[in-house]
C-alpha cells in the first residue's frame, strides 16, 4: 500500500507511534510525515535540506544528519534545531548520538547538541561508516573491517571483515547486523553469514521475529529472515521495487521507500 506517492527520491524512513517520517534525498531535500491512519494528508516539517538521512525518532524528536550538520525537530511540528556541523558520513541515535565523519573520527553527542566528544580518532582509516548503538557498545565500519567499543569508551575492536560493504547496519541488543555486496552478516560474538546471493542488502530494520531489509538493485526487492535464522530460509515480501531505500518495522507493517518511483509503501505483516 502506498503512503505517498510523486516524492522525490525518498530513502531513509522512520516511525512514531501514529506517524511515518521520511528523507528526500535531493540537494533541497524535506523531511516529509503522514499519519499511520491515513486521515491526514502529508505534511512537509523541514525543507532546504542537504540529501537527509538516517532518521530516526527518540524522547519526541526527530533526527537526522545530512553531509555538513546533524538537526533535530520536536514533534509533532517543531522547527529545525542545529545539533553540530561537520562532515557527517553515519549517524545513530541512542541515549546519545554516535556520529562519523569522513576524517575517520566517531564522536558521542548529547541528545541537544550540548557536548561533543571524540571517542575514535583514526584519520588514516578512512570514513566512519555504518554506525550502530547496541546495548553495552558501538559499533562501526571502517575501510575494510568492522569495530566496536563500549558506549564508555576504551579500545576499538576489529570484530569482522567487511570487504565492499553496503554502508547498512543495525544493532539490537549486542548483535550488529550487516551488509556486504552480495551478503547479509551477524556478529554476536562471532561471524554468520545469514543470506548470500542478495544485491547491494541495505535498510536493516528488526521487529524481534525477524530480520527485513531490500536489496538495491534495480529492480529491488523486500527480504525477511526470521529467528531462529538459518542460511536459506529467506523470504521475498515484495518484488519488482524501484531502487527501495529505508526499511523500518512495527508490530503490524513493515514499511519502506522507493527512490525511483518516489513512493513510501506499507505492507501487512502476514500477507
Amino acid at each position: 500500500m502506498a503512503l505517498a506517492k510523486n516524492e522525490i527520491s525518498p530513502t531513509s524512513v522512520a516511525l512514531s507511534s501514529t506517524h511515518v517520517y521520511w528523507g528526500n534525498f535531493t540537494s533541497n531535500g524535506q523531511i516529509r510525515a503522514r499519519a499511520l491512519d491515513l486521515t491526514t494528508p502529508v505534511e512537509t516539517l523541514a525543507t532546504s535540506l542537504s540529501a537527509p538521512l538516517g532518521l530516526s525518532v527518540h524522547d519526541g524528536y526527530l533526527y537526522w544528519y545530512e553531509s555538513n550538520r546533524i538537526q533535530r525537530i520536536q514533534l509533532p511540528k517543531g522547527q529545525p534545531e542545529l545539533l553540530v556541523a561537520g562532515n557527517i558520513t553515519s549517524m545513530v541515535v541512542d541515549d546519545l548520538i554516535y556520529y562519523g565523519g569522513a576524517s575517520g573520527y566517531l564522536y558521542r553527542l548529547a541528545l541537544d547538541g550540548s557536548t561533543k566528544v571524540p571517542i575514535v580518532q583514526n584519520s588514516a582509516g578512512g570514513p566512519i561508516q555504518a554506525v550502530a548503538a547496541g546495548s553495552t557498545h558501538v559499533f562501526w565500519q571502517q575501510g575494510s573491517a568492522v569495530y566496536r567499543m563500549p558506549k564508555t569508551g576504551g579500545t576499538p575492536q576489529a570484530i569482522a571483515d567487511a570487504s565492499m560493504p553496503t554502508g547498512a547496519a543495525l544493532a539490537v541488543g549486542n548483535e550488529y547486523y550487516y551488509g556486504v555486496l552480495s551478503q547479509v552478516w551477524l556478529w554476536d560474538g562471532s561471524t554468520k553469514l545469514l543470506a548470500s546471493d542478495q544485491q547491494g542488502p541495505f535498510g536493516f530494520a528488526h521487529d524481534g521475529q525477524a530480520l527485513f531489509w531490500v536489496n538495491r538493485a534495480n529492480p529491488g526487492n523486500l527480504r525477511r529472515l526470521p529467528t531462529p535464522y538459518s542460511l536459506g530460509s529467506t523470504q521475498t515480501l515484495a518484488t519488482d521495487l524501484d531502487q527501495p531505500g529505508g526499511v523500518a518495522s512495527d508490530a503490524s507493517a513493515v514499511y519502506w521507500t522507493n527512490s525511483g518511483s518516489g513512493e513510501v509503501l506499507r505492507l501487512a505483516k502476514g500477507k
